[in-house]
């Protein structure tokens, strides 16, 4: 059975066009809320918090992934430029503050259109703080900031690895807060 994305009570964000315009993938929080009687200011866990897909009129809905009841948060779709996978990023925080666990569990992740094919490209500790970037201009790369290996080990430094999880080299080793990794025209 087909979603329709307007109609669906939940809260919807991060969304992303799809490279050729046709597609937008979002992450949507939907379910009970965690402690039973929380609201959506006092609650520390949601049920569904998954990433979907839709066509760019809000039909045809369908999970791309869903890690299952209360384990996490997969945000921050990032689509390759070809328009074939997309990346996220997977925070998990069992037992956690969802609004206090920003950067604690996070892995980069990357999955086919259709949500097949899921693959972890990284294996960070939860200590180590992750937030996803880009991809270059070709797709071959994905710039993004990690706290892990950084100066001093808790400001995140610009690192890029290969798209498919290999090679990881730091581009900054400073000790300020290094933010919002992106590509410029020419790589």
């Amino acid at each position: 059975m087909q979603q329709t994305a307007a109609r669906s009570p939940a809260d919807d964000g991060w969304p992303t066009w799809s490279p050729d315009g046709k597609h937008i993938a979002f992450q949507r929080l939907s379910g009970p809320l965690r402690p039973a009687g929380a609201t959506v200011d006092t609650a520390k866990r949601i049920y569904k918090d998954e990433l979907v897909v839709t066509d760019a009129n809000g039909r045809y809905l369908r999970t791309l992934v869903w890690f299952g009841p209360w384990r996490g948060d997969p945000q921050i779709p990032v689509w390759f430029p070809d328009g074939k996978q997309l990346a996220i990023l997977f925070r998990t925080h069992p037992g956690e503050d969802i609004s206090a666990a920003r950067g604690s569990g996070a892995n980069l992740y990357t999955i086919d259109r259709d949500g097949t094919r899921l693959r972890q490209l990284t294996h960070f500790t939860p200590y180590e703080r992750v937030d996803m970037g880009s991809f270059s201009p070709d797709g071959k790369f994905i710039a993004f900031e990690t706290s892990a290996g950084a100066v001093g080990g808790t400001l995140p430094d610009v690192v890029v690895m290969n798209a498919d999880g290999t090679h990881l080299g730091h581009v900054t080793h400073t000790r300020n807060f290094e933010t919002q990794a992106d590509w410029g025209p020419g790589r």
